[in-house]
């Protein structure tokens, strides 16, 4: 049962994560230049929203 709140707590940073996986696979078979770019736009996504969840 403990188990299962901890990955309640972490689920959405999963599938943020996952969703900025699949965005940046798909526009890197489009275009690498634009792949990187969306990448770095996931990365700076996920920073505000640990930054947010810690307080800071």
């Amino acid at each position: 049962m403990i188990y299962i709140k901890k990955v309640i707590n972490y689920i959405d940073d999963a599938l943020l994560l996952a969703g900025i996986a699949f965005i940046s696979g798909g526009i890197f078979m489009l275009s690498v230049p634009c792949g990187f770019i969306s990448v770095g736009i996931g990365c700076l996504a996920m920073g505000y929203l640990v930054a947010k969840r810690r307080g800071v």
